[in-house]
C-alpha cells in the first residue's frame, strides 16, 4: 500500500517557504544595519559629554540654523551639528 502525502504536506510546505521568505529578508535588513555606521563609544559611567550631535535614523544629523529652523542634511557631524551641553538648574 502507497500513501500519497503530498496533500497533506502541502500546508506544510506553504508554511516553510513563508518562513524561509521570512529569514532571507531578515537577513537583508540585518545586513544593512551592519552597513551603518557604528555609534562612539558610551562615555565611562556616570560621566556626561561636554558635546553632542544628534543623529536620525536614516543617518543625518540635526543641524540648528542660524534663524532658528533645524533641519538634517548632513552625514558626518560637523561644528554646526554638534551642541554644547549645559546643565541647567
Amino acid at each position: 500500500m502507497v500513501i500519497d502525502l503530498g496533500p497533506a504536506l502541502k500546508p506544510l510546505v506553504s508554511r516553510l517557504k513563508a518562513l524561509e521568505d521570512l529569514v532571507a529578508a531578515q537577513a537583508d535588513e540585518i545586513t544593512e544595519l551592519k552597513k551603518r555606521p557604528t555609534a562612539s563609544p558610551a562615555p565611562a559611567a556616570g560621566a556626561f559629554p561636554k558635546k553632542i550631535a544628534l543623529k536620525t535614523d536614516h543617518g543625518t544629523y540635526l543641524t540648528a540654523e542660524p534663524d532658528g529652523r533645524v533641519t538634517n542634511r548632513e552625514d558626518h557631524a560637523a561644528s554646526w551639528q554638534t551642541l554644547k551641553v549645559e546643565a541647567v538648574d
